[in-house]
């Protein structure tokens, strides 16, 4: 006798599935939640907001015994700050087969369009905020010092932070952390692997014979479009009288006068040293000191932040 099984009842039953998606990525937005947006627009050819800025407060002032002269007049400085917009796009590609397929509740697990436009959403909000850690230039991470002896597809790549690559994203790499010098090395790569606990990463092509160690990875055609970041606004001296910026937002604050735009960098004269709670409460500080406002956030590293959970261990009640 022949039974009907599953299998052969398999093209007239209905499918159903659990409601929710399952997420295997983080897709928290921890800085884009604590920007303030501004939805004015800037106008005209060049498309850059223009920020005036008061520099110098006028120094006319003084307290003076009766009959003295009175202060000699001074002026208030400005300044102007520019900013070259960012724009971000993102591209989805939806046959019209499986928009027609997904149309009926009974045989959908999730609207392939409303998923699509949505998971878009969500994964453009952590690009933003790679981006958001980092300085402008749309280097996301940094090749090893060392050529590894096999170009094969698959093979695991060392970088200095993995964390801000991704699966399946494409990849082009640059001798330099700018937005327009340097040569170019890997081009159009796309990542087959991320291992983030090793800090590795692999290719579905086989990368060039070189490797292109100490290069920096970028995603595709995102080299000096990207916004600037944490890493950029933050700059400043350090020790050895250098900063990783020219200029930020048009101002050069290496110049005469223009000190009061870099940022507040303390490096202990480029010394090494283990994190204590008096360096971090300098820091927190030097905003009120110089600026009289207070830091609302720290933002750091998993390493810092394990070096401070250690230096508050004794007082843990």
């Amino acid at each position: 006798m022949v039974t009907q099984t599953m299998t052969t009842f398999n093209n007239a039953m209905r499918r159903v599935y659990s409601p929710p998606l399952r997420k295997q990525m983080n897709s928290a937005s921890a800085v884009i939640s604590r920007l303030r947006k501004n939805r004015e627009d800037a106008r005209g050819d060049s498309l850059t907001a223009r920020i005036p800025l008061v520099s110098r407060y006028n120094q006319g002032m003084g307290w003076i015994a009766e009959g003295d002269s009175l202060p000699t007049a001074r002026t208030r400085a400005y300044a102007q700050a520019t900013v070259a917009l960012a724009y971000g796009y993102c591209r989805v590609l939806i046959s019209g087969q499986a928009a027609i397929a997904s149309s009926n509740s009974a045989t959908r697990f999730a609207s392939v369009i409303d998923e699509a436009l949505t998971g878009s959403v969500e994964g453009f909000k952590v690009n933003m905020s790679k981006h958001a850690f980092r300085m402008g230039t749309g280097a996301l991470a940094r090749r090893g010092s060392v050529n590894d002896t096999s170009t094969d597809p698959g093979t695991l790549i060392a970088v200095d932070d993995a964390a801000c690559l991704e699966d399946d994203m494409v990849i082009d790499s640059w001798t330099t952390d700018d937005a327009s010098t340097g040569t170019q090395g890997y081009d159009g790569l796309v990542i087959s692997e991320v291992d983030y606990a090793n800090n590795k990463v692999a290719f579905s092509a086989a990368t060039p014979a070189s490797n292109e160690a100490n290069d920096y990875l970028y995603q595709e055609a995102t080299r000096g479009n990207v916004p600037m970041g944490l890493k950029g606004i933050t700059d400043g001296y350090v020790a050895a009288g250098t900063t990783l910026l020219t200029t930020f937002q048009g101002i050069d604050g290496t110049t005469a006068n223009n000190s009061y735009w870099l940022g507040n960098v303390l490096d202990n004269a480029g010394v090494l040293t283990d994190l204590t709670l008096d360096d971090m409460q300098k820091c927190f500080e030097l905003p009120e000191y110089i600026a009289g406002v207070q830091p609302t956030a720290i933002y750091t590293t998993f390493a810092l932040r394990r070096a401070y959970l250690r230096q508050v261990v004794a007082d843990k009640r």
